[in-house]
């Protein structure tokens, strides 16, 4: 039978794989929040790489900060505010990002993949 996973989603998974993404499944996933989407584990690690000395602590700090800030009526503004940072806690490494592109820093980045990521959030109306 021909559907959209045995078209579309199964090869698209198996190229993106060979090209070193690593495949997340939702089963038994213990770090994945479905409040904000994030994979808790994944967060830590990332936010401890590119703020480089910075305690655990002050990790699961920011990611509460960060589901406070997905809960305003701001339309993510004060998410959007934080992600851009370039001072303090830094969530995108912006000095680092021009190596990135060159590939000169390719293992420091993390490349993860699913499907059919679905968001719980109520208050957000996509269209």
């Amino acid at each position: 039978m021909f559907n959209e996973d045995s078209r579309v989603k199964i090869p698209t998974l198996l190229h993106l794989t060979r090209l070193g993404y690593q495949y997340i499944s939702l089963k038994n996933n213990k770090s994945y929040d479905p409040n904000t989407n994030i994979f808790t584990h994944i967060f830590d690690t990332a936010i401890q790489e590119i703020n480089s000395g910075i305690e655990i602590d002050t990790v699961k700090r920011l990611y509460e900060e960060i589901t406070l800030d997905l809960e305003n009526e701001d339309l993510g503004k004060a998410f959007f505010e934080k992600l851009t940072n370039r001072s303090g806690i830094k969530l995108i490494d912006f000095e680092n990002l021009a190596c990135f592109i060159r590939l000169q820093t390719y293992f420091t980045l993390f490349i993860f993949l699913l499907t059919d990521l679905s968001c719980l959030n109520t208050k957000v109306s996509i269209y």
